[in-house]
């Protein structure tokens, strides 16, 4: 998600790092400020429950697949 700066540097970040999924734009950190997020890098994960999980910083990738398993688990 996209916090700040033009659309040109949201596309190029995207580009430049290959990302695949849907990307937003949250320059006005609306959606930062509901899940309480004070700035990037973090994570968020919607559950089916509509509970959450936010992690600060960077996500590797073997933590990311447990999460998203979780995910999938309890759906």
């Amino acid at each position: 998600m996209a916090w700040s700066g033009s659309a040109s540097n949201y596309e190029s970040f995207v580009s430049r790092h290959g990302l695949t999924f849907f990307n937003i734009d949250d320059t006005a950190g609306a959606i930062f400020a509901d899940f309480g997020i004070p700035g990037n890098p973090a994570f968020a994960m919607v559950y089916p429950d509509d509970t959450y999980e936010v992690i600060m910083g960077a996500v590797p990738a073997a933590t990311l697949d447990m999460i998203v398993q979780s995910a999938l688990d309890r759906s």
